[in-house]
C-alpha cells in the first residue's frame, strides 16, 4: 500500500503544497522569471530521481549478465 496511514491533516497539508505550486505555476506561465525559475527546479527533481533509477536498473542488468546468477561473489 502506498500509504498506509494518512490523516485529514496529512490530506490537508499536501492539498495546500499542490495549491501553493498551481498559483506558482500559474505566475510562471505569465512569465514571472522567478516563478519559472522555480518550476524548473520544482519538475527537476522528480526528473533526476527517474533518471538515477534507471541508471541503477541499467547497473543491475548489466551486473546481472557478468556473474550469471546476479548476486555478487
Amino acid at each position: 500500500m502506498l500509504l498506509p496511514k494518512y490523516n485529514l491533516r496529512t490530506a490537508l497539508a499536501v492539498m495546500s503544497a499542490f495549491a501553493v505550486f498551481s498559483v506558482v505555476l500559474a505566475e510562471a506561465v505569465r512569465g514571472k522569471p522567478w516563478a519559472v525559475g522555480f518550476t524548473i527546479g520544482a519538475l527537476s527533481i522528480p526528473l533526476l530521481l527517474v533518471i538515477c533509477a534507471l541508471f541503477y536498473l541499467a547497473c543491475r542488468v548489466i551486473r546481472r549478465g557478468k556473474t550469471g546468477e546476479g548476486r555478487s561473489p
